[in-house]
């Protein structure tokens, strides 16, 4: 970045008090952006700005900020609120806070509080009763949480400077509506400046929301000719290898890298906690200094970790895109990324964390062999990439194969670990299904063989996006149930959960089995029914069969009915069924039971039945 004109000669002039901070900062020219914005900003305008990362754009509205509150003739009253900075994430709201520090040192009428997530709320609230004039520096949801809360008390009707920091990723982090909430509660009359390093489609809107005729200010890299700038002192590279090659790779880079300070990028939080572990279990990296960081860590943690990664010293970092927007790690030498990032806009920003405010930086793209065409693509928006040499491919996977093999060893032996595996894996395949390069990044032309491998997976676990999907890995001989937690009192717990669930399990069968055995007898019982009700039915119509007859036969014996008309009447009363179906058949039965009835009469005998 070329030097710009002195900080003192800037108009409207800054204050002795700013500008001593600013020599504190080692810094006496401002780079073009700084340049740009803040005699706008210090000149009542609302500013639209877009500047590569590493640009200075955080100084570029911290200086006028400071300059606007800590003015004699500032307007704004003791205890309330002059100005806001609102940051997409807790980790770029902290090293924010951390520069106005050295400013509020010097401007004792200004108090500067952090709001973020991860602190207790009431410990924030506390920090607003002052007698001071305020200047808040937060996240969007603690920053609507505390209006809600606070309601009235609260003021912000001479709110000077209101400044949305990297304000298309507040955008893409759904903060919108929140975004929404705050604009709602603030006055009109204020100067609002917009700062991202990318110009997203959805800044548009917010601008035509919250600012009022904006200065655009644009500042690119000379002759690059590009939508998104990248540090010109920024040296990119590719490598393409499988991903059973990965972890292999990446620990002879981290080995021949011993000396430098290496950000390693991930796509999912799992992946993260996943591979420091991994890497962290193999012997040959026991000299290396291995931190992990991304958005599901408590807050304590992530501050911690960051603060112990800008120590000036090597180390490694395995971390999400939590950490690529407007983090500044000094002396950052090279950036990795295991997998190209979910947005592409997020490359521009994992790349600029390295080689800035003029120095020089290197980042490496790990690029599957199904990923070529994503070289193209990252040139097509600015960011060119040259090959990465790498000699001996098949000794380089045999290496990485030996550390998979390590790994999956301890994954066998380790529940945590292993578990940890399968929800990296799982993660990763998800986050991958999703991609919003799949256009290029195809989930169909990835080896998901090569994949399982490269997260040393035990046994391929059941994934719906895996689905119907031939893969050809195979499962390591070990029963998954029996691999323990190396901590006792976990696997105390496990495996009371494991008899409780065998005792529920096996209750489950034996009252399965029981009503199997009743659904058996009912079943048995209720065919005896039909049976008996079956023949109950034949006995009762042959019952009424044999009355009709007697009926019909008396009146004929009373000559009511001639023997003609008996005869018809009775084959009318045939039930019609096969046996019976022919005029012989019937009348042979008749003259049977004729006979049968007078050798009964002859003998001086009743029907018992017709006597009933």
């Amino acid at each position: 970045m070329s030097s710009g004109k002195l900080f003192s000669d800037i108009l409207p002039p800054l204050m002795p008090e700013v500008l001593d901070v600013v020599k504190e900062l080692d810094f006496s020219r401002a780079t073009p952006v700084q340049g740009a914005v803040i005699p706008y900003f210090l000149s009542n305008k609302d500013v639209n700005v877009s500047a590569c990362t590493g640009s200075g754009k955080t100084l570029a509205f911290l200086i006028p900020i400071f300059q606007l509150l800590g003015r004699p003739e500032c307007t704004v009253s003791h205890g309330e609120v002059g100005g806001i900075v609102i940051s997409p994430t807790r980790e770029l709201a902290m090293q924010t806070y951390s520069i106005a520090e050295r400013f509020e040192k010097h401007l004792p009428k200004v108090h500067v509080a952090l709001l973020t997530g991860g602190n207790d709320i009431s410990d924030d609230m506390k920090q607003l009763q002052s007698d001071k004039c305020l200047f808040l520096i937060a996240t969007p949801g603690r920053l609507k949480d505390i209006m809600q809360r606070m309601g009235e008390k609260l003021i912000m009707r001479d709110l000077e400077v209101l400044v949305l920091d990297e304000a298309d990723v507040l955008l893409d982090l759904g903060h919108a509506q929140t975004i929404s909430f705050i604009l709602s509660k603030l006055p009109k009359q204020r100067r609002t400046g917009l700062f991202s390093a990318t110009e997203a489609k959805g800044v548009d809107a917010l601008v035509k929301a919250g600012l009022r005729n904006p200065i655009k200010i644009k500042i690119e890299i000379k002759n690059q000719n590009t939508i998104q700038a990248v540090p010109v002192l920024l040296k990119n590279y590719y490598v393409v290898l499988p991903s059973d090659s990965k972890l292999g790779f990446l620990v002879q880079f981290m080995l021949s890298h011993k000396d430098s300070k290496i950000l390693v990028f991930f796509l999912t939080c799992a992946s993260v906690d996943y591979f420091a572990r991994a890497v962290q279990s193999l012997p040959a990296t026991a000299g290396l200094k291995i931190k992990s960081l991304h958005g599901r860590m408590v807050q304590k943690k992530r501050v911690r970790t960051m603060e112990d990664f800008r120590k000036p010293e090597p180390g490694v970092l395995f971390c999400t895109d939590v950490a690529a927007r407007g983090i500044d790690i000094p002396d950052l030498d090279w950036i990795v990324q295991y997998a190209p990032p979910q947005d592409p806009s997020f490359f521009i920003h994992r790349v600029g964390r390295t080689a800035r405010a003029g120095k020089k930086g290197q980042s490496l793209l790990f690029i599957e062999p199904s990923e070529k065409a994503y070289i193209p693509f990252t040139k097509k928006r600015g960011v060119p990439l040259e090959e990465f040499e790498v000699k001996a491919d098949e000794a380089l996977r045999a290496q990485s194969l030996e550390y998979l093999s390590a790994v999956r060893e301890h994954c066998a032996h380790d529940r945590d670990f292993y578990e940890e595996s399968v929800t990296a894996f799982t993660a990763d395949i998800r986050a991958y299904r999703n991609h919003d390069c799949n256009f290029i990044l195809r989930f169909e032309d990835v080896d998901v063989a090569a994949l399982a491998r490269s997260f040393a997976l035990v046994r391929l676990p059941r994934v719906s996006e895996l689905k119907g999907r031939k893969v050809a890995f195979e499962d390591m001989d070990v029963d998954v149930r029996s691999i323990p937690y190396l901590n006792a009192e976990r696997e105390k717990a496990r495996q009371e959960r494991l008899k409780k669930e065998e005792e529920e399990r096996e209750a489950r069968l034996k009252k399965l089995k029981s009503k199997e055995k009743k659904s058996e007898k009912r079943g048995k019982e209720e065919e005896e029914k039909r049976k008996r009700k079956g023949k109950h039915e034949r006995i009762m119509n042959e019952w009424d069969e044999l009355q009709e007859e007697e009926r019909l036969f008396r009146q004929y014996k009373k000559h009511k009915l001639s023997e003609e008309e008996y005869e018809k009447r009775l084959l009318e009363d045939d039930d019609g069924s096969e046996e019976e179906d022919t005029l012989e058949k019937a009348w042979k039965d008749h003259q049977m039971m004729r006979n049968s009835r007078k050798m009964r009469r002859a003998k001086g005998g009743k029907n018992k039945i017709f006597n009933k």
